[in-house]
């Protein structure tokens, strides 16, 4: 629910930085993109921890890497927006990357909460263990 509402923020401070005209509108959307955007990581990492405990550094690395990645990929063509719109409309553009993750993410917990919610899962039950 947290990286749900981290997303919803970001998408609303993106595109009320989009639309002000004045300074003080452009302060405030630019602290309410910042509440979702600080979430938003390390819950990320938790989240992942916590589902895929086995994963252990190795998943966590393929999450920060896969962040990383997109980054290479989406900030040049957020780039040529800029250049081709505008500022105000290449942020209101940018704003819809956090509303399609938000629906991700509502997805995820939907099912979760349809699963019964959060389980523990505990390492050393024959699943996680190896012979030898």
């Amino acid at each position: 629910m947290l990286l749900l509402f981290s997303a919803l923020f970001s998408a609303v401070g993106l595109a009320g930085m989009g639309t002000a005209v004045k300074s003080w509108p452009v302060f405030a959307s630019a602290t309410v993109y910042a509440l979702g955007v600080c979430y938003l990581w390390p819950t990320m990492y938790g989240i992942t921890s916590e589902r895929h405990p086995a994963g252990g550094a190795f998943l966590l690395a393929l999450i920060g890497s896969v962040g990383m990645l997109s980054d290479a990929f989406v900030v040049p063509l957020i780039g040529r927006w800029y250049d081709l719109w505008g500022p105000a409309a290449a942020l209101r553009t940018v704003a819809l990357l956090p509303c399609a993750v938000a629906v991700v993410f509502a997805a995820v917990w939907w099912t979760d909460r349809r699963h019964g919610g959060y389980k523990i899962v505990n390492l050393r039950s024959p699943r996680y263990t190896t012979n030898g």
